[in-house]
Formats: structure tokens, C-alpha cells, sequence
């Protein structure tokens, strides 16, 4: 174990596997033995092996295997992409996002179409997809963060810096300082909240006139609308702090295995249909499982 986890956290993933396979094979508790399958799936997709990838989480799942890692498993399957029709791929991604088992975890599906979409250069596609991850999720974690950085990233690289804006600067709070992301979330998240505030005024000013010229019934509903609004958000905002808080807590309390798994995930970064999860803040892959 010792052995295994310095191999992973120095990105020696070939050298690590056999370690990992024998620690699997002397763990006597389910679950724990579950995750590192899981696990073992992760750092053959980080080598490039597809085929051992591949049965390694087809190993993981079973008839008394907990859904959340056989749908993680399934999902991870799915995102090897052997056969190269990604087609294929995005209707059984479609088929999991309308199971009512899935409802928690439509950001991770959505968003892997969305990556999906994006290797193949439907841009437009790739931007519906993640609208709708962050539309859809229920958990407002890693997953949600993550297609709001992707989209952002297209905006952003489109010269669309307004729409850009919110996304960066929803999704730094739900990122670790850790994150491979963060640095440039952050460095984008505060030039462009002076950008908006710069066209913001503009378009204010407008605003106010329009208002002005309102009846008053109809100004005071617009005006208890967005305060409404700014409570709305600065209680998420509160939320998403708070969740931070207890994750840092947590990844000091956490075994030496779950370090395993936060180190794979910390050292990948998702592009295509090969996105893999970082930090250990709640998500897909082997970090769900806690």
C-alpha cells in the first residue's frame, strides 16, 4: 500500500499496478476491495490501457455491488470509447441520463456528452450539453464546477467574456485550491469581474432609466425580484464555502487508499472522453465512493 501510493502520487502509474493488484487480492472488506477495482480502472485509463481498463470495471460491478459504483463504473466503460463511435456512446449516455436512478447525477452524464461533443468539434453541441449538467445538477459539486470551467473556457475562447464571467466565478468556489483548474479559474474569474463591472455600469444606467419610467407597481416588482435574487445567491454562495470548508476538513482525515485516489484523480485533468475527475470534493469516479 505504502509502495503503491508513492508510486501513484509520483505518477509512476505502470509501476504502481502490481502493487495494486496485490493489495486487492489480500483485502478481505467488500467495498474497500470495490474501490480499489475501481481504482486499478483508473490508472490502466491513465496508461492508455483500455483493455484491462475496461474488465477492471466491468469487475466492479455486480448484482450486490452499491449503484453508485456500478453506475460510475458503467460510466467510466463508456468513456474508454474502444470502438471509437462516440455515436453509440452518447445514446447509451442519453438512455442513463432519462433513468430516474440517475437524477443525482445527471452533471456527470451531461457533461460527458458535452466532452464528447467537444472532441468532435460540435462546439454548439458541447455548449447545450453543459448548460444542462449545470441546469440539471442536484449536488452542486465537482461535476457542477467543472462544466461550468468547460463552458466558460468556450465562451472565453470565443471572445464571449460576459457570458464567460459566471461561470468562472460560480465555479471557483466549489474547487479546491489543489485543483490543476483553480489557478486559472481564479486568474480569469477576477479579470473579468472587473470587465463586467466596467459594461455592467453601462448597461445599468440604461436600466435605471427604463425603470424609472415604469409604473410603480410594476418597478417594485422588478426591484423585490432581484433582491430576492442577491439573497438567493449569497446564500449559495455561503453553502458552497461551508462545503469547502468540510472537504478540507475531511482530506485530512482521510486514509492512506483514499490519498490513492485523490492523488490518481489530482493528476488528470478533463479533456474529451477521457475526463477524469480531480481533488477529492464530491463527484464521479473512485472520490464518490467516501
Amino acid at each position: 500500500a505504502v509502495k503503491a501510493n508513492y508510486l501513484i502520487r509520483t505518477n509512476d502509474y505502470t509501476a504502481a499496478i502490481p502493487h495494486l493488484e496485490f493489495a486487492i487480492k489480500k483485502e478481505k472488506d467488500k467495498i474497500q476491495r470495490l474501490r480499489l477495482k475501481f481504482l486499478l480502472g483508473q490508472i490502466y485509463a491513465q496508461t492508455g490501457d483500455k483493455l484491462n481498463a475496461d474488465k477492471a470495471f466491468a469487475s466492479v460491478q455486480g448484482m450486490t455491488t452499491p449503484y453508485n459504483f456500478t453506475f460510475n463504473a458503467k460510466l467510466n466503460q463508456l468513456q474508454l470509447n474502444t470502438s471509437n463511435d462516440s455515436r453509440k456512446t452518447i445514446e447509451e449516455l442519453s438512455k442513463m441520463a432519462k433513468s430516474s436512478k440517475n437524477k443525482d447525477y445527471l452533471d456527470q452524464v451531461y457533461s460527458i456528452i458535452g466532452n464528447i461533443y467537444l472532441q468532435n468539434a460540435d462546439t454548439a453541441k458541447a455548449i447545450d450539453n453543459y448548460r444542462k449538467a449545470i441546469e440539471e445538477s442536484s449536488r452542486n459539486g465537482y461535476d457542477k464546477a467543472m462544466a461550468q470551467v468547460m463552458l466558460g473556457d468556450l465562451y472565453f475562447d470565443n471572445r464571449e467574456f460576459i457570458l464567460a464571467q459566471p461561470c468562472y466565478a460560480e465555479a471557483l468556489p466549489l474547487l479546491l485550491k489543489s485543483n490543476p483548474q483553480y489557478p486559472k479559474v481564479a486568474l480569469r474569474s477576477d479579470v473579468l469581474d472587473e470587465l463586467v463591472v466596467h459594461v455592467k455600469t453601462v448597461h445599468e444606467q440604461d436600466s435605471l432609466q427604463h425603470l424609472a419610467r415604469l409604473p410603480e407597481g410594476e418597478r417594485l416588482q422588478i426591484i423585490n425580484a432581484k433582491i430576492a435574487e442577491e439573497k438567493r445567491k449569497e446564500e449559495d454562495k455561503k453553502k458552497a464555502e461551508e462545503r469547502i470548508k468540510q472537504e478540507e476538513n475531511r482530506q485530512n482525515r482521510i486514509s492512506s487508499w483514499g490519498d490513492l485516489e485523490t492523488a490518481v484523480n489530482t493528476n488528470q485533468t478533463p479533456t474529451g472522453t477521457s475526463r477524469q475527475n480531480t481533488s477529492g470534493q464530491q463527484q464521479s469516479d473512485a472520490n464518490a465512493f467516501y
